[in-house]
């Protein structure tokens, strides 16, 4: 049918937009996390959809992959690498991921050195955000960080098991009503 497949593969994962995670804004808009544009967006009920946040620090953001709304509307989002092509961060050796916090004061880094980070969830209580990395050095595990009340985050530590071995990703995360934590 003349369709080149390896290019359709790299518009489909590489070109354009690619919503990649949602969250509610507390007014019922939709916050976008676009993977392909590197940016997070906002969506009116209209449909009408605009950059919320591009840069940060003065840089580009990264690849946007998650985003997650607290209960004191501060908005969560990971950046899974810096690389423009994020298949060349799916390597063990690469820590270029980070989590950052939208709220009344601006856009700010509160954790990087991560793994190809992922989704991120918080325990019931928001006493701990919990983060995939979705790669590393023995495959990918789950970190956890202590989040205080300003909403910055501490004492990072393994949550569950360090090693995983090799071709374990994990990517989603989510809790139970019992607080047990799911992965994909």
């Amino acid at each position: 049918n003349g369709i080149d497949i390896k290019s359709a593969d790299t518009a489909r994962f590489f070109e354009g937009t690619l919503p990649n995670g949602l969250a509610f804004a507390r007014n019922g808009e939709i916050l976008i996390s676009n993977f392909g544009t590197d940016c997070l967006e906002i969506m009116k009920r209209s449909g009408e959809t605009k950059v919320l946040v591009d840069t940060i620090d003065g840089r580009e953001l990264g690849k946007v992959n998650f985003v997650l709304r607290d209960s004191k509307d501060r908005v969560w989002i990971t950046i899974t690498t810096m690389k423009k092509n994020w298949i060349d961060a799916l390597v063990p050796d690469l820590a270029d991921g980070y989590i950052a916090r939208y709220d009344e004061r601006g856009i700010h880094v509160v954790a990087e050195g991560l793994h190809f980070t992922n989704e991120v969830r918080f325990d019931a209580k928001e006493e701990y955000l919990y983060c995939v990395e979705t790669v590393g050095v023995k495959g990918g595990r789950i970190v956890r960080f202590r989040c205080d009340q300003n909403g910055d985050l501490h004492n990072k530590e393994v949550y569950g098991p360090n090693e995983w071995g090799q071709g374990a990703y994990p990517d989603g995360i989510a809790f139970d009503s019992f607080g047990n934590l799911w992965g994909t």
